[in-house]
């Protein structure tokens, strides 16, 4: 299936960006193979909210009518806690095509970008891990281990993955959306800057009765965020910050305590759909990468969860240098090109990130649920201190 003729671009890293730059790629007509080290799409993952401008990049790939199917439409979110007065992100009042943002978490994204990929001829390698790469003019040499399940252990068996042989793939260009530990970040020399403190929460989803009578709702207490999402299947998630260096399982009754510290009323669940604990370290590479190696995504700037940012922004990233492998057609507009995306996304970057800010700053910028033009006209609205709806 996987042949050895020169592809335009390997992107390493399946995730729903990676998996949006590959569909994009081939939907134009560029050869293109995609690795993931994993062995399946994410079914659980922290990421549930597609922006308005990532609904218009779907509708660009014909895909906007079925992710609208699946997901759950919020035309505002409540933001409070953070200068004293309550205020909302009035989607529904945005000039956007598609004013609000649509609820659909990662599995089903992932789920539908890997079907259309599939109708475009295109199957994620899974099991696949970039090793490394070297350039020879135009070309780029890539190193790729295969991974398998090796049991190991007499006392206590357990399972280990492990290299279980190597093949090569020869590309154009390389697009690393392989996460926060990329790795061709690491193969570039591209450091990472961290811009804000560690922080750790906990997710809890389960089942509620009506899932679209439940506002959107992101908090900012002394105990540290917390967010309230509805979800399509009448679900609800629930994100708060706990101490950095939490462990052990968490369950219903970490919940409950949980609603008490934050003062949140609510009738219990019996039983969770499931829940997590994680943490984030707020940062952004120093650059967007050179030459024929680029980043998107968590591989370039990780942010906290309220906003959903890093991936949506990863998409319009992915659009991004999938546009420019295409158009390019001679190589000083094709390194402009590729300039100006760098400089565009660091700048972006620093802005929603709030490098050097404050850390309430920091968490306003982080906790708007946009990326941005739209996220700089929400900042600008909320600076001019008009408690209330402000429409975008």
């Amino acid at each position: 299936m996987f042949g050895h003729r020169p592809v335009t671009a390997l992107v390493a890293g399946a995730g729903p960006v990676g998996l949006f730059a590959a569909l994009s790629l081939a939907q134009r007509g560029q050869s293109v193979r995609l690795i993931d080290r994993g062995v399946r799409t994410n079914f659980e993952s922290y990421a549930l909210a597609l922006h308005p401008l990532s609904l218009s990049l779907l509708e660009g790939i014909g895909l906007v009518d079925e992710a609208l199917a699946l997901g759950l439409r919020v035309p505002r979110v409540m933001m409070e806690g953070f200068d004293g007065n309550p205020w909302s992100v009035e989607l529904s009042a945005s000039s956007s095509r598609f004013p609000f943002l649509l609820i659909l978490p990662q599995g089903r994204f992932e789920g539908l970008l890997v079907r259309a990929l599939q109708k475009e001829g295109v199957e994620v390698e899974w099991n696949r891990s970039l090793a490394g790469f070297d350039q020879s003019g135009d070309r780029l040499h890539c190193q790729i281990d295969h991974l398998g399940d090796q049991a190991m252990g007499y006392a206590v068996s357990g399972m280990s993955r492990m290299k279980v042989g190597r093949s090569r793939i020869e590309a154009s260009y390389i697009l690393g959306t392989d996460g926060i530990w990329s790795t061709v970040r690491r193969e570039l020399g591209i450091g990472w800057k961290r811009t804000a403190r560690e922080r750790a929460f906990e997710l809890y989803e389960f089942p509620v009765r009506e899932s679209r009578e439940i506002l959107a709702r992101v908090i900012r207490k002394d105990h540290g965020l917390m967010s309230i999402w509805p979800l399509p299947g009448n679900r609800i998630r629930m994100t708060f910050e706990v101490p950095v260096g939490s462990d052990g399982e968490i369950g219903v009754e970490d919940l409950r305590a949980r609603c008490l510290e934050h003062e949140i009323a609510m009738d219990m669940p019996t039983e969770l759909s499931w829940s997590s604990r994680m943490e984030f370290v707020p940062g952004m590479a120093e650059s967007m990468g050179r030459d024929r190696c680029w980043l998107a995504g968590d591989s370039a700037h990780r942010t906290l969860p309220q906003g959903v940012q890093s991936m949506n922004g990863g998409l319009v990233e992915a659009a991004l240098v999938a546009s420019r492998i295409s158009d390019a057609a001679d190589a000083h507009l094709q390194a402009a090109a590729f300039e100006d995306y760098a400089a565009s996304r660091l700048d972006e970057w620093e802005f929603m990130l709030g490098v050097g800010a404050a850390e309430v700053e920091q968490d306003r910028r982080g906790s708007i649920p946009a990326t941005g033009r739209l996220h700089q006209q929400l900042m600008k609205s909320w600076r001019g201190g008009a408690p209330g709806k402000v429409a975008v």
